[in-house]
């Protein structure tokens, strides 16, 4: 997992676009590591992708295929790895989780 929000984190500074594909994988990462900690993460970078990426029903069924394995009960998912996506991820961290 650590080692995806690293690769996320040079896609980034290398100026390469996040599409699709590559949230995705990252989500299928988090979902295959099971903690609350990695699917509140993937969640985050899910909500804070840009519209046009996020526009995929692959892409949607992904998430919500993580989400309900690890939140079987609808708990709520943690803050920290909503707060430690938007800290890598995002300048604006004004926006709710």
């Amino acid at each position: 997992m650590q080692v995806g929000l690293e690769l996320l984190d040079e896609m980034v500074r290398s100026n390469v676009q996040v599409d699709v594909y590559t949230l995705a994988s990252f989500i299928n990462t988090a979902k295959q590591d099971g903690s609350p900690h990695a699917i509140a993460t993937a969640f985050a970078l899910f909500k804070r992708a840009g519209v046009d990426t996020r526009r995929s029903a692959r892409l949607y069924a992904v998430m919500i295929s993580a989400l309900g394995i690890t939140f079987p009960n609808s708990r709520p998912l943690p803050a920290c790895g909503v707060a430690s996506a938007k800290r890598m991820f995002c300048t604006d961290t004004s926006h709710t989780n």
